[in-house]
């Protein structure tokens, strides 16, 4: 029966990215990043269902917080004055995310065991890194087609 779950799940998100293929970039790195935690996670049928809504509510809230924040390069044009508003307000915004990251955890202990809860930041880590190093290794390609 979990056979059947796990095929099913596995089934499903296959689905999505295939969809997904046809969508845009974000839409496909979305998809695959489904895939990748809930395959590191080993996240159940049920796991998932309940999961999935509460960590997009996570990083919604994430995203919103960062919406608006200064790039740093716009900064060797600051006086003083406004380098020390600057940096305040960047660390007002890492507490924020502190404080959110926290409270979401607790939601996340209230539909995962606490040993998955842990891996999450793990996967979410990892899974950024294999998107960079594909997009490397498609900027390595481009640049070697460009050069033959």
């Amino acid at each position: 029966m979990k056979k059947f779950f796990l095929i099913a799940t596995l089934l499903l998100f296959l689905t999505h990215i295939a969809v997904a293929q046809h969508g845009s970039k974000e839409e496909r790195i979305e998809s695959m990043r489904i895939a990748y935690i809930t395959e590191q996670l080993d996240l159940t049928p049920n796991e998932a269902s309940e999961f999935w809504p509460v960590y997009n509510e996570f990083k919604k809230k994430s995203r919103d917080l960062r919406e608006g924040v200064e790039g740093d390069g716009e900064t060797n044009n600051m006086s003083d004055s406004e380098l020390e508003a600057y940096l305040n307000k960047r660390f007002e915004i890492e507490q924020k995310e502190l404080d959110l990251k926290k409270a979401y955890f607790e939601k996340f202990k209230t539909v995962l065991a606490i040993r998955k809860v842990v891996r999450l930041p793990q996967a979410e880590k990892r899974f950024k890194g294999e998107v960079l190093k594909a997009m490397q290794r498609r900027r390595q390609a481009r640049q070697q087609r460009q050069r033959n």
